[in-house]
């Protein structure tokens, strides 16, 4: 059996790798495999995108809101659960947005508990 660079083997059955698509993280192009989450690209490349509820190896939910990104859209997407698409621009928010959310976030916590 002939097995070309682009497959890999597992449990005895061929299987592609991944595509790769093509995005811009904050002005840098980055290449990354196709379902690929924004959060994880960004990390490959170093970019620090902050985060609170992610933890890796778990279903992400995007709940806690901390890692949002702009991607030209209408609103604000978690960068945990956005999968990577061909020529997709993201830019991360401003930090004052950041600091504005944090505040907000330690103040709901703490009235809560008051």
């Amino acid at each position: 059996m002939k097995i070309r660079k682009n497959s890999i083997i597992r449990k005895g059955y061929k299987k592609k790798m991944a595509k790769m698509v093509s995005l811009t993280i904050d002005g840098v192009k980055v290449e990354a495999p196709e379902g690929t989450t924004v959060l994880n690209a960004a990390k490959q490349l170093g970019i620090n995108i902050p985060t609170l509820c992610y933890m890796k190896g778990t279903n992400s939910f995007g709940g806690c809101r901390m890692c949002v990104v702009d991607t030209g859209g209408r609103t604000l997407l978690a960068a945990c659960t956005l999968p990577v698409s061909e020529g997709m621009e993201v830019k991360q928010i401003q930090k004052r947005f950041r600091l504005d959310m944090n505040l907000e976030l330690i103040y709901l916590t703490t009235t809560e508990a008051a």
